[in-house]
Order: C-alpha cells, then structure tokens, then sequence
C-alpha cells in the first residue's frame, strides 16, 4: 500500500501543465470556449502519435482566429500514472 500511495504522489508531483497557443492575427489571446475540442492521445511521453486537425473542415469559410494545444493537470497525472506510455492532450480550434 505505501508503494501504491508514493507512486501516486509521485505521479502527482510530477504531473505539469502546459499550452501552446497559436493566434495567426496577432490579436491578444480568446478566452471565451473555443468552437472545436478534443483529446488526442500520444504514447511514449508524446513522442509518438501525430494527429491532424482539418482547420478547413472545422472553421469552414469562417478563417481560423485561434489553435491552442493544452496538457491539462489531468493529462500530465494520467501520463504520469501510466508512466508515459499514454500522454493524452488537449487540442482546441476558436473560429473567427
């Protein structure tokens, strides 16, 4: 049981947070919900998997205002928790 309850704390400790945020126009950065999201999963610490998002099909005619690609808290403990062998993250879209 103490291991079970280190390894958790570990993970827990070592589970981090990031984001990347892409804004073509240059404007400050949307906080209000983005149009598209969704969870992509990657193995080995992110450094395998690729995915593809179709900005086209998600904005249409619209144009593109915002892509952010995030590793929540949740996404770093499950990663942590799996030792790195899946590291989901998360990918969302804002439409103009």
């Amino acid at each position: 049981m103490k291991r079970v309850t280190a390894l958790v704390l570990c993970s827990t400790l070592l589970a981090a947070c990031s984001t990347v945020t892409v804004n073509p126009s240059g404007t400050q950065k949307r906080a209000d919900d983005p149009t598209w999201s969704d969870r992509k999963d990657y193995f080995f610490w992110g450094l395998a998997g690729e995915e593809t998002i179709d900005l086209q099909r998600v904005c249409d005619t619209r144009g593109v205002a915002q892509t952010q690609a995030q590793t929540t808290f949740v996404d770093g403990l499950l990663g942590g928790l799996t030792l790195g062998i899946w590291a989901p993250r998360h990918a969302r879209v804002w439409c103009k």
